[in-house]
């Protein structure tokens, strides 16, 4: 076999699962993204989106590019390798709201108060206003805040969180 043929074999592999980053997907509103849901295991997490590129002792991983051209982060109630997503953010051109809402692009929030007319602005403490919407999940009261370019619904998201109250 000549070298050519070593290196083009080696190109058709697909990458390990170690490999995979996460750079997009679709957000569901109180739920998740993808196949990602609030309460899932870690290990159902990673069998979705592969080995994180970081992860601490506390329960936090990042599955997003190394560069931070987006974001896809889970936090989870503990380090333990049996907890759970309590937390999950995204941030993204890539990532948009099941329907086709592109948040992260101008004018994105506007579609989202008309899809979710509960969406509110809150002001958390020691923190800038956003926009939230809530609701419940497997029985349990959760929310979706995202972080707006700015408080108007003419602008973009920066980031969406998605978690347990």
């Amino acid at each position: 076999m000549t070298v050519l043929a070593a290196l083009l074999a080696l190109l058709a592999v697909p990458a390990s699962a170690s490999a995979r980053t996460c750079t997009g997907g679709t957000i569901y509103i109180n739920k998740g993204f993808d196949q990602v849901r609030l309460g899932q295991s870690r290990t159902t997490i990673v069998g979705e989106l592969g080995k994180p590129n970081y992860e601490n002792r506390n329960g936090f991983m990042q599955f997003g590019p190394d560069d931070f051209s987006s974001l896809c982060d889970v936090y989870r109630t503990s380090g333990s390798k049996h907890s759970t997503a309590r937390l999950l953010s995204f941030s993204g051109r890539r990532f948009v709201v099941s329907g086709g809402i592109k948040i992260f692009d101008n004018g994105g929030l506007r579609k989202l108060k008309a899809k979710y007319p509960s969406m509110k602005i809150v002001h958390p403490p020691n923190d800038s206003p956003a926009y939230q919407i809530t609701g419940h999940y497997q029985g349990r009261k959760v929310f979706t805040t995202i972080t707006p370019s700015k408080l108007s619904l003419s602008g973009r998201a920066l980031q969406v969180f998605i978690g347990y109250v």
